[in-house]
């Protein structure tokens, strides 16, 4: 809620004087429900978590940055900002809100020195996917173990990308949802 997400950004800025970064990782699973299968109640708590949330802590910490004149936003979206079975109805909309969200902050400050882009992850064994990986259950396994790579990824392989990304290395790169998914997307 608003509140204490700007309560947690005022607690961030007293003690570190600024917010230069910001990675929006928070994100949950809709368990692959198509639409009809869809309460109202998940649809919400999903576009809540994985979109709001996001839309939330940019708003408390983007003033911040502005007044810097320079600030990076990462913002987790999904390979369901890409394509249908990354997860269900709720999951693969509020992803795709996540990369339009992305692309239109990137568009609207970055002349203001505000560099924002997302990143795509494939199946990567995480808190919220590893029940799933280890029953071997739903298709998304199957399509798991056919893409190039021929594993899911890794946590840390995500994070190299996101050092990158808050890296100046990378200050050519605006509005981009790069994809991290051991080739998904080939096919």
């Amino acid at each position: 809620n608003k509140e204490s997400v700007d309560h947690a950004v005022k607690q961030g800025v007293e003690a570190f004087g600024t917010i230069n970064i910001l990675s929006n990782t928070a994100g949950i699973l809709d368990d692959y429900k198509p639409t009809l299968e869809t309460s109202e109640e998940l649809w919400d708590r999903i576009i809540n978590i994985n979109l709001k949330g996001t839309y939330l802590v940019t708003n408390a910490v983007l003033p911040h940055m502005i007044d810097n004149g320079k600030g990076t936003v990462i913002n987790i979206a999904s390979i369901g900002a890409f394509v249908a079975g990354g997860g269900g109805a709720a999951y693969t909309s509020a992803k795709h809100g996540i990369a339009g969200y992305t692309k239109q902050l990137s568009f609207d400050y970055g002349l203001k020195g505000i560099k924002a882009n997302a990143i795509a992850p494939g199946a990567v064994d995480t808190g919220m996917t590893h029940a799933m990986f280890e029953e071997g259950s739903a298709d998304v396994m199957k399509k798991t173990n056919s893409v190039p790579a021929g594993r899911y990824g890794q946590p840390e392989e995500i994070a190299q990308l996101s050092l990158f990304l808050a890296s100046d290395d990378s200050d050519f790169i605006h509005g981009s949802i790069i994809p991290i998914d051991g080739g998904w997307l080939v096919d």
